[in-house]
């Protein structure tokens, strides 16, 4: 609502000018961290934006911010970290956030896995070695001795 004006004891003719000056409003939006640059921008005017990066949800997820997602005339998609909006219409900007646990028992079960593959590729690499060797042994003790003196 716009300021109120009342003319008391108009006694002759006068011209009144508005001068109106056209806003829009930017919404800013995230799930996760905090925003800025949300708010009502004139006409034409550029508006820059930005959310802070968050490593840890508060239920202890992890999150990493991926783009933005705008919905309006002339609003921004991409990855900008700090994007801007000429505003000739309301817009609204939605930060996107990729999420993923790594909790104990899930980081102890890959670690496990890993650990029994490079187990089980040294015992080959070993058992293989062994055979080869003992190959080699009986073939040379197979070879009769040849007599090298004249």
């Amino acid at each position: 609502m716009g300021v109120i004006y009342t003319f008391t004891n108009v006694q002759a003719v006068h011209t009144i000018t508005f001068n109106w000056q056209e806003q829009y409003y930017l919404t800013v939006f995230s799930k996760y961290g905090s925003t800025g640059g949300g708010g009502w921008y004139n006409s034409g005017s550029t508006a820059h934006f930005t959310v802070t990066s968050k490593d840890t949800a508060e239920n202890g997820t992890q999150v990493s911010f991926v783009d933005w997602s705008g919905m309006g005339t002339g609003a921004y998609n991409g990855s900008e970290t700090l994007p801007s909006v000429i505003m000739n219409n309301p817009i609204k900007e939605t930060a996107n956030w990729t999420t993923y646990t790594t909790s104990l028992a899930t980081t102890s079960l890959y670690t496990v896995a890993e650990a029994s593959l490079i187990l089980f590729a040294l015992i080959i690499l070993l058992s293989s070695l062994i055979a080869r060797r003992t190959r080699r042994r009986k073939i040379q003790t197979q070879m009769p001795i040849q007599n090298t003196k004249k």
